[in-house]
């Protein structure tokens, strides 16, 4: 069982970590997609019964033994800062738009997700060296 978890988080982690990088390349852009594709990547569709994101599957496989170091190895930490940068300029931007206060329901779910899994990898002292 140990090894199936493991074998999720880490392809869970590289999932995440490609499209990460993805939506970094597109939100440089004029371009409004990366929103609803930040927020598709992090599982924060309340109405969604679909496939579980990257994010779920790492979090209900945290207690995998090697969870840190699979996350680590492929560069989770950084990649969830950045989705906190992205999510944080995504609220911003629907607050200077519909003049209202920050932080819509999905992306406080989805800061949430992100939020649960650095504190999961904060146990790990190789964590600091990344971020």
């Amino acid at each position: 069982q140990d090894a199936d978890m493991e074998r999720q988080v880490k392809a869970a982690a590289r999932s995440l970590d490609e499209n990460v990088q993805k939506i970094v390349m597109v939100a440089k852009g004029q371009s409004d997609e990366w929103k609803i594709r930040l927020l598709d990547l992090l599982g924060a569709d309340l109405s969604s019964s679909g496939d579980a994101s990257d994010v779920d599957i790492l979090l209900k496989n945290s207690p995998c033994r090697h969870f840190v170091l699979r996350c680590v190895e492929n560069s989770l930490p950084p990649n969830l800062i950045q989705c906190l940068r992205l999510l944080q300029v995504l609220e911003l931007q629907d607050a200077v738009r519909d003049g209202a206060a920050p932080g819509s329901a999905m992306s406080t779910v989805a800061a949430s997700k992100v939020k649960q899994l650095l504190c999961l990898l904060c146990i790990g002292p190789s964590v600091g060296d990344q971020l």
